[in-house]
């Protein structure tokens, strides 16, 4: 008899358990969901949308179902708004003293070198909204930079932290990076005769080294051509490079010249040094310094035909100790701008600029 009870117990209680344990959702099935949500490719998504058009609810859990779908697609779309940058909502820009916010300030310490590389110094600059990509090089003996060696940094701008260091070798002087919101990757300038291409790497992992070489207007190569800086514009899918400091070419996304156009001057005069220059995709901007004690940083504003219109001017602002920082170049994404400074002592700074109005 204390069997059988004991033993209905048991049953009572194993069923208690299942009919619990089936009242609540898989937290395994919601991790799923999400993962989801964030992986559906383009292709995936119109495959989606064609299912819920075509096929009709038949029960409310059906009904459910396709809801849940739709607004997956939904996600899909505005994830992928996000992702690409807008020129359209640019605010007016500032012509009078900017403001200045330092960011970060880091050291090019041993832990982002390789065991055979002393990177000490930064060149190129650019964003994707999320992260800040910077270009390490070592010291040169060689005025076309052949045996200059580059180290890409990714850092997380919440975070300040770096996510991603990859040596990508020998690739010039990196004078100059962008990002290509279309491709999602990222270019660097050589700024060398000897190397007339654009390095291409993946923004994801810094993997990649894809070479490039522009063409002018008749498809041919360029010869003993320095691309010393360039930048994507979002607004119009093309490159906008510094041909010389008078000079702009406006290059189609596949880096075949449409057009060149001459300028005031890239630079204020012969004793500056011409950095690199950035387009939002209503403005260049380029920037330029006189590297005496202390160092006067300048950023020359243009429209979109290289029309000059005016320039701010940077010094003190950098603190006492940063008055020999040199700014090399600007990021931007949308109406956001950024400037790299770097010190000369295996430091390097980022400051946030106020370029526009609220």
């Amino acid at each position: 008899m204390k069997k059988e009870i004991c033993f209905t117990c048991l049953l009572g209680i194993y069923v208690g358990l299942l009919s619990y344990n089936t009242s609540f959702a898989s937290p395994f099935e919601e991790d799923v969901d999400v993962v989801f949500d964030k992986k559906v490719s383009v292709s995936d998504e119109t495959l989606l949308g064609k299912k819920s058009n075509q096929k009709k609810a038949t029960n409310k859990t059906d009904s459910i179902s396709n809801r849940k779908e739709d607004k997956k697609v939904e996600n899909v779309k505005n994830s992928t708004k996000k992702e690409t940058q807008s020129s359209n909502s640019l605010k007016p820009l500032i012509k009078e003293k900017v403001e200045v916010n330092k960011v970060i300030t880091s050291k090019i310490g041993s832990t982002w070198d390789s065991k055979n590389v002393n990177y000490t110094n930064v060149q190129g600059f650019c964003t994707d909204g999320e992260y800040w990509y910077v270009a390490l090089m070592s010291s040169s003996k060689d005025k076309y930079y052949t045996d200059q060696q580059t180290k890409l940094l990714k850092i997380d701008i919440k975070t300040k932290k770096v996510v991603a260091a990859k040596a990508v070798g020998k690739i010039g002087h990196s004078n100059s990076l962008t990002y290509n919101p279309k491709t999602k990757k990222i270019l660097t300038a050589t700024c060398s005769e000897k190397m007339c291409y654009i390095c291409e790497f993946n923004a994801s992992d810094l993997s990649g080294k894809n070479l490039i070489y522009p063409k002018d207007k008749k498809g041919k190569t360029y010869k003993d051509k320095c691309f010393a800086s360039f930048s994507y514009d979002p607004k119009n899918d093309q490159y906008i490079v510094k041909m010389n400091n008078k000079s702009l070419g406006y290059f189609d996304s596949n880096f075949k010249l449409k057009k060149t156009v001459e300028v005031q001057h890239l630079k204020i005069n012969d004793d500056m040094t011409g950095q690199a220059i950035t387009c939002d995709g209503e403005n260049i901007f380029s920037v330029c310094n006189n590297l005496k004690f202390p160092a006067i940083n300048y950023i020359l504003v243009y429209d979109m035909e290289g029309k000059y219109l005016f320039k701010h001017t940077f010094n003190s602002q950098f603190g006492i100790l940063w008055n020999n920082a040199e700014m090399e170049q600007i990021a931007c994404w949308n109406g956001k701008y950024w400037s790299l400074c770097n010190n000369g002592k295996n430091k390097f700074r980022i400051h946030e600029l106020k370029l526009r109005e609220n």
